[in-house]
């Protein structure tokens, strides 16, 4: 594997004409914050900055590397399932978590527009549990389509919303998610 990842690296540097000094002292710009971004980092990754750099370089070339069709096809695969298949048309992305991050949020067919109900800016909106609101006569209902994390309706008390699978690794994703979207401020929703 580590020999693909040099070769993604060689790749991404021929392509794009970044010297590797440059990368580098990019890098070493930020390493600060990426090593914090990290909640349990190895201790030969913590107190090597030149290792953690090295490591960033190279994985981070590999990952963005999209041009080797290999990777990309794996790449696809390994974020979607059998129980939930990647949409049509979700393509690659700058990044897998773009991959992801897209699939999750496709377009919703269009909705009707409705009336705002108070327009007065200083009134909070307040997310009450869904205990609560079930408790209130709310319903839950599964979404029909499956499709998008905005398939969300609420028509005569039913509030349909997308299933989304909770499990070790969700806590994760959503956070990369939300650094990735920090970091790519066009690919915000």
């Amino acid at each position: 594997m580590e020999e693909h990842k040099q070769r993604a690296l060689v790749h991404f540097i021929k392509r794009t004409q970044v010297p590797f000094d440059d990368l580098v002292a990019a890098a070493y710009d930020v390493v600060q914050q990426l090593q914090d971004a990290y909640q349990k980092l190895d201790g030969e990754f913590r107190d090597n900055k030149g290792r953690f750099v090295e490591l960033m370089i190279v994985d981070g070339c590999f990952m963005l590397e999209n041009e080797d069709q290999i990777i990309n096809r794996w790449v696809l695969e390994f974020l979607s399932s059998e129980a939930q298949p990647l949409a049509a048309g979700v393509g690659l992305g700058l990044h897998p978590l773009d991959v992801f991050r897209k699939s999750m949020l496709l377009q919703s067919p269009p909705r009707r527009s409705r009336p705002q109900i108070d327009s007065d800016p200083f009134v909070s909106e307040i997310i009450r549990p869904a205990v609560e609101l079930y408790e209130a006569g709310l319903r839950f209902k599964k979404s029909e389509t499956l499709q998008s994390l905005r398939d969300i309706q609420f028509s005569h008390g039913v509030l349909s919303l997308p299933v989304i699978t909770v499990d070790d690794t969700t806590e994760y994703m959503f956070l990369n998610l939300m650094a990735f979207e920090s970091l790519h401020i066009d690919c915000r929703h």
